[in-house]
């Protein structure tokens, strides 16, 4: 019996960190891309782009409370 610790991703992780990477990928812009939190004011078109990408993640259900 092998007792050392098993640090590989279950079927399920793989498939959700596949299903990620594909969606970030997808979604976010090639470009340099500054993420700012809720408190920064942020031009209109980036204010835009950041209220689409968390109803994107809320629709997939990876959207929560910080």
């Amino acid at each position: 019996m092998n007792s050392g610790l098993n640090f590989r991703f279950s079927d399920a992780e793989e498939s959700f960190r596949r299903d990620l990477r594909t969606f970030l990928s997808e979604e976010l812009p090639n470009d340099h891309w500054k993420m700012q939190n809720d408190r920064e004011g942020s031009p209109d078109d980036q204010s835009e782009f950041e209220r689409s990408f968390r109803k994107k993640l809320a629709e997939r259900g990876w959207l929560t409370l910080h």
